[in-house]
C-alpha cells in the first residue's frame, strides 16, 4: 500500500486477480472503483504477443574454412594448411588430421597437393604433402604449366 501525494487521500496501488476474481465480475468499462473511503484500481492486461519481435536476425558466427596455403608455399610444423568438413583433401606424408578434419603440418617444408589416382578405386582423391624445399622445386620442374592437378581430365 502507498499513498499518493497528489490526491492527498490514501489510494491503494493495482493488484492483479485471477480471471475468477473480483476483477472479473466487474465491468471494465471503468478502471477504478470506490469502496468506501479507499479506491481500487484494477488493471486489465494483454492477452496476445505484440508483433514486434522478428522470429528472423540469427546467424552463426563464420568458420573461416579454406586453403591457408597454397602449393608450393612454406609452412612450419604445427601450422594448419586448410580447414574443411569432411574429408575432400587427404592427409599425405609429414601431415596428420585434427578432429574437425583441419589438415596440419607435422615438420618445416612446402605444401604440395597431389592427385591419387588408383586403376582399382573409382574415387580419385587430392593427398596434401609437406615436402623439402627441394624436393617441391623439382616436381615443379616436371609439372607442365597447361597442367594442373586440379583439372578433370
Amino acid at each position: 500500500m502507498r499513498a499518493s501525494a497528489r490526491s492527498g487521500g490514501m489510494v491503494y496501488q493495482s493488484f492483479r486477480e485471477t480471471s475468477r476474481g473480483i476483477a472479473s465480475y466487474l465491468p471494465y468499462t471503468s478502471t477504478s472503483y470506490q469502496f468506501s473511503s479507499t479506491e481500487l484500481v484494477f488493471k486489465r492486461f494483454a492477452t496476445k504477443k505484440t508483433g514486434g519481435a522478428s522470429k528472423n536476425g540469427r546467424d552463426s558466427r563464420p568458420k573461416f574454412r579454406g586453403i591457408k596455403v597454397q602449393n608450393g608455399g612454406r609452412i612450419n610444423a604445427g601450422q594448419a594448411i586448410l580447414s574443411q568438413m569432411g574429408f575432400k583433401f587427404h592427409p599425405g606424408w609429414n601431415v596428420t588430421s585434427k578432429r574437425n578434419c583441419t589438415l596440419i603440418a607435422l615438420t618445416d617444408g612446402c605444401v604440395w597437393f597431389e592427385k591419387e589416382v588408383d586403376g582399382l578405386n573409382p574415387k580419385d582423391r587430392t593427398l596434401v604433402h609437406v615436402l623439402p624445399p627441394e624436393e617441391v622445386r623439382r616436381r615443379q620442374k616436371f609439372t607442365h604449366s597447361n597442367y594442373s592437378i586440379f583439372t578433370t581430365q
